[in-house]
């Protein structure tokens, strides 16, 4: 239902089941590593959304956010409604993470470095954060919608979708400031890249 896959050539692979368990898998051997069963219970709304999708034929809902960092050293799900959970892939045990984090990830998140998330703070987010993970320390606060959000390749940036009339907006995370945004779907960062230019506009 939904999977997030990270490393060096894509070795690990986290995904939620449609039993609703939360997996890791090692992509080389298929190996199973970890499994939490019943990660969360389907609210009636999440219900309906996943039933009206299966009789349009539309594309399922993504019910939780899963992350890996940069690194691919840990790995963050967590369900709005629910739960969050992190894992340390390499030692393949679970990570406590303080309770400033499990709320900055309950929403929309992303790792923004090996050891950094950014978090939508869902009641306030004109107060979101910057944070070092798992001890949950502010590094900066930033200015978000409730939008999903996606690290940038490369640099302090983060990609939210969408951005006013826009597919996508991207903000600087050091200037707490809206850089540039564009009407295609699927743009990237590196640096001060930007990967498709061709309808852009500042913000």
């Amino acid at each position: 239902m939904h999977s997030e896959s990270a490393g060096a050539g894509r070795k690990n692979l986290g995904l939620l089941t449609p039993d609703l368990s939360l997996q890791v898998l090692d992509v080389e051997s298929g190996d199973r590593f970890f499994e939490k069963k019943q990660f969360f219970t389907l609210s009636f709304p999440e219900a309906m959304r996943i039933y009206l999708s299966r009789v349009t034929g539309a594309r399922l809902p993504a019910l939780i956010t899963l992350a890996f960092s940069l690194d691919a050293h840990y790995l963050v799900a967590a369900h709005r409604y629910a739960t969050a959970m992190a894992l340390d892939v390499a030692k393949r045990t679970p990570v406590s993470m303080a309770v400033h984090v499990r709320e900055l990830t309950s929403h929309h998140f992303a790792f923004v470095g090996p050891d950094r998330i950014v978090g939508v703070n869902f009641d306030h987010p004109d107060k979101s954060e910057v944070v070092s993970f798992p001890d949950g320390h502010t590094i900066s606060k930033v200015t978000m919608g409730r939008q999903r959000i996606t690290a940038a390749t490369h640099g302090d940036y983060v990609i939210l979708r969408p951005l006013q009339n826009y597919a996508v907006g991207v903000v600087d995370l050091k200037s707490n400031t809206p850089i540039l945004a564009s009407k295609e779907p699927t743009p990237d960062i590196y640096d001060t890249v930007y990967a498709h230019g061709s309808s852009t506009a500042a913000c």
